[in-house]
């Protein structure tokens, strides 16, 4: 198959046939399922989408079950096919404040904050990782 020019604004299968976009396929944006005591912030909750084997979760998450959620409690759990093949970490914002604290997703894809939060405190999330790396 001979590769075509791709105008910007155009449809990338007009120029390069199905076998592009059959690859990369991506999901719709479905906000997560949050553990108990976890709901979504209340401006943009976190949620994801997967484009190839690229998994991205984005969005803020906000402890609501009492006064502090301690470090390492389960924030959701990633459905089967969204899931890393080895546990990832990450950095991420905390509460808009500038402070950079570690998020986690294993390989059952659960994920975990490992920060205390106090309630109502938004957590920012953006993680990008492979399923198949």
């Amino acid at each position: 198959m001979a590769i075509a020019n791709v105008v910007q604004g155009t449809d990338i299968t007009a120029a390069w046939g199905n076998s592009v976009a059959d690859t990369v396929n991506p999901t719709a944006w479905t906000v997560l399922a949050y553990a108990a005591s976890w709901v979504g912030g209340a401006s943009n909750p976190a949620k994801y989408r997967m484009v190839g084997d690229i998994v991205y979760v984005q969005g803020a998450v906000q402890w609501n079950g009492g006064t502090v959620a301690d470090t390492g409690q389960t924030v959701a759990t990633m459905p089967v096919g969204f899931r890393p093949l080895t546990p990832r970490r990450f950095v991420c914002w905390f509460n808009n404040s500038g402070i950079a604290k570690r998020a986690s997703v294993d390989a059952n894809g659960v994920i975990t904050i490992d920060t205390p939060l106090a309630a109502s405190q938004n957590f920012d999330i953006s993680l990008i990782y492979s399923t198949t790396v």
